[in-house]
């Protein structure tokens, strides 16, 4: 039987950056009220097309690069960080100094998503109004470790489910 509670506390986000070519860490903070985070994959990881006789076939790419775009309100001390870090990037001919670890996990559920070489991107519009308003800042994970989980727990037939496939569950997780 499926649980029938499961959670989800915005609040339990978390962005973390390490910089080391300035040895600076961060966490990101001053997210929007309405949208946190999206996180995409530019490219799928099968695609299919289907040939004149009717056969389908599939290519496997090994890009596992992420898109993840954070919403800050426009008062967020962490649009400091992420200019500073992409006029750094900007002013190294090199390209190289401007790279940075990403960490993005929601604490309350079993998703997260990791990359030790990620740059970041300024937003390409922004606007000032009334009310403030929103600041989209890309961060692009290469190589990327993700995990897309739910927030409850987990029964024991989906547990095993999910050890035969390979993932590690934390016990938190687990139905007693």
């Amino acid at each position: 039987m499926a649980s029938q509670l499961a959670s989800y506390k915005p609040s339990s986000i978390v962005i973390a950056i390490t910089h080391p070519e300035s040895n600076t860490s961060h966490i990101v903070g001053g997210l929007a009220k309405d949208s946190l985070v999206s996180i995409e994959y530019p490219e799928a990881v099968w695609s299919e097309k289907t040939l004149n006789n009717g056969e389908t076939v599939r290519t496997h790419s090994k890009d596992n690069t992420l898109r993840m775009t954070v919403h800050l309100d426009q008062t967020s001390a962490s649009n400091d960080y992420l200019s500073a870090i992409a006029l750094f990037d900007d002013k190294d001919p090199s390209g190289l100094e401007g790279i940075f670890t990403c960490t993005f996990a929601d604490k309350s559920s079993r998703t997260f998503a990791y990359s030790a070489e990620c740059f970041v991107k300024r937003p390409m519009s922004y606007e000032f109004g009334s009310d403030t308003s929103v600041r989209d800042w890309i961060i692009v994970l290469t190589n990327a470790d993700q995990y897309l989980g739910g927030s409850g727990r987990l029964d024991t037939d989906l547990q095993a489910s999910l050890e035969m496939l390979g993932v590690e569950i934390d016990d938190k997780w687990k139905t007693v």
